[in-house]
């Protein structure tokens, strides 16, 4: 966890600078307006004295400070917007970049509605206490206590009496900031759920309207927002009132007290009318620290809550990726399984055995369930070691024993559900790699994609998950972004689902052709008949 917060530090250190002027101007806008109202206590006991040579000089000085005071309120407010805007880009993009190097199977056990909430939300919150946080705790904290000084100058019983009243004050607004961030990370967690839950909704609209089921997951939806989201949302809405008026007592009622009590002294000749306004003054400065002080200590546990929930997005394997080998170019795969299981205990793939030699073709086929993805799966070592019991070698070298980044520079996988993300079709195929003009028509040919780049152009722009093209020219844009990388050893699960029988066999001709041509060894997962001819042995599970 350490050496995790160190990283989440340094993804602030850019924003050093900024912060340390936002301080520095923040803290001479407080000073500069302490010294304001020492000026205006020392005009009013020049008024009251009529004293025009002291009260004529302090003004000149109240207007030359006036004008600073706005410079620096200009300065200030600047570097602590631009301190807001820029304190979690840095973050997000640690954030985004750690988990895009997790392991496949991390995101087999946690939903992308979690994951991209805790990208975008959870990071606002540890940005909100390590970006401006820090910042204003500081600067609260020094106007407070200048404040106290100041307050002790005109009469120290006084400023006994509001520091006991303020400290009081300060643990309620403590207590209920406490109970409003427990309950806004609780409101946080049902927000991503309900992210979620939405999401999946969506993602099946097909089924949902032609089963009529649009009031189901409507009742849902609104059982989950009625039950969860709305109590939780009344909880923190009587703590923000209680903290609320608390503020308020300290805004004005303290204000208030000081004037009483200073009155008492003016009366008694112990203290000037000019020193009730600036004990009015100053007891009235306390609410903006108390307030922030106590938001800063409950934010930063927020911080530290959310960086918790999010230290499982950075892979501490990474820091032993020197420890894992490298493959060498491929001769021949050894898979020899006793069986794999599930957690409910089911087990597949018993008392399998096989040999692909480099330059063959592998067909495997099955029925529903029988592990053919769960293969493919093993052999790119996206599933949990310990749930396989057998051995998988490459070269007579184990594949998970492998570095994950040098292995998959040898091995390649096309994914049934086919990846396309907004950009044009030769961004989705290249994936911002350098490959020659040729050797994209080369692979637009074989996965026959001609057809769909005479009409729209290879720089056409595909809608987010591909939504203005078929599946099929879909599942051929994967297979493209997978081939034209040339793997030496290539997995294709399913690649002519999505086809029909006449582009299907047109595809795996040409496919064959460059399988040859570029030496590439193959293992292919086909419900059809389509590639025996092609193959080098098939395999039944």
């Amino acid at each position: 966890m350490e050496y995790f917060d160190s990283k989440i530090r340094a993804t602030y250190k850019d924003l050093k600078k900024i912060q340390f002027i936002s301080f520095l101007t923040i803290v001479s806008r407080s000073l500069l307006n302490l010294y304001l109202i020492y000026q205006i206590q020392i005009i009013i006991d020049a008024l009251v004295n009529q004293d025009k040579d002291k009260l004529f000089g302090n003004l000149k000085l109240i207007l030359f400070s006036l004008i600073i005071y706005v410079a620096i309120t200009f300065l200030s407010q600047y570097f602590l917007r631009l301190l807001f805007q820029m304190e979690n880009f840095s973050l997000i993009k640690f954030l985004y970049t750690s988990i895009l190097h997790k392991e496949k199977i991390y995101f087999d056990s946690i939903q992308n509605g979690d994951i991209s909430s805790r990208i975008m939300n959870d990071s606002s919150k540890i940005s909100e206490w390590n970006g401006q946080g820090i910042v204003l705790f500081l600067v609260q904290l020094s106007t407070f206590t200048c404040t106290f000084i100041m307050m002790i100058h005109y009469r120290l019983s006084i400023a006994l009496v509001i520091l006991f009243l303020s400290l009081f004050c300060f643990y309620i607004v403590n207590k209920m900031g406490k109970k409003m961030t427990q309950y806004s990370v609780e409101d946080q967690e049902i927000t991503g759920q309900l992210n979620q839950d939405i999401l999946e909704s969506l993602q099946g609209i097909n089924d949902i309207k032609q089963l009529k089921k649009e009031n189901f997951f409507s009742n849902k939806i609104s059982e989950r927002i009625d039950n969860e989201k709305i109590p939780v949302n009344k909880k923190i809405s009587f703590y923000f009132a209680m903290y609320v008026g608390t503020s308020i007592i300290i805004a004005f009622i303290l204000p208030i007290i000081a004037v009483i009590m200073a009155s008492i002294y003016v009366a008694n000749g112990t203290m000037t009318v000019g020193s009730i306004m600036a004990v009015y003054s100053l007891t009235g400065q306390l609410d903006t620290p108390i307030r922030v002080i106590s938001d800063s200590i409950n934010k930063r546990k927020a911080a530290i809550k959310m960086q918790n929930r999010v230290k499982e997005f950075y892979d501490y394997q990474e820091q032993n990726i020197d420890l894992a080998t490298a493959p060498d170019d491929f001769k021949q795969f050894n898979f020899s399984s006793d069986y794999f299981s599930f957690r409910n205990d089911q087990s597949i793939l018993k008392n399998l055995n096989f040999i692909i030699k480099k330059g063959e073709s592998i067909l495997i086929k099955g029925k529903s369930g029988v592990g053919k993805s769960t293969l493919a799966n093993l052999l790119m070592t996206d599933v949990y070691e310990k749930s396989f019991s057998g051995q998988i070698e490459w070269n007579n070298s184990s594949i998970f024993s492998f570095n994950k980044q040098d292995y998959y520079s040898k091995i390649l996988k096309s994914q049934q559900d086919a990846f396309i993300f907004q950009g044009t079709i030769r961004e989705n195929i290249l994936l911002d790699d350098n490959f020659t003009d040729n050797e994209l028509k080369e692979i637009i040919k074989v996965c026959q994609l001609d057809e769909l780049i005479d009409e729209k152009g290879v720089d056409f722009i595909l809608s987010e998950n591909g939504n203005n093209i078929s599946g099929g020219q879909k599942q051929r844009i994967e297979l493209a972004r997978i081939l034209i990388r040339k793997p030496q050893f290539i997995i294709l699960d399913e690649p002519t689902s999505a086809l029909n029988r006449e582009l299907a066999q047109k595809f795996i001709y040409h496919l064959n052709i460059y399988l040859q041509k570029y030496q590439m060894t193959s293992l292919i997962i086909s419900h059809g008949n389509d590639f025996d001819e092609y193959i080098s042995q098939k395999i039944l599970l």
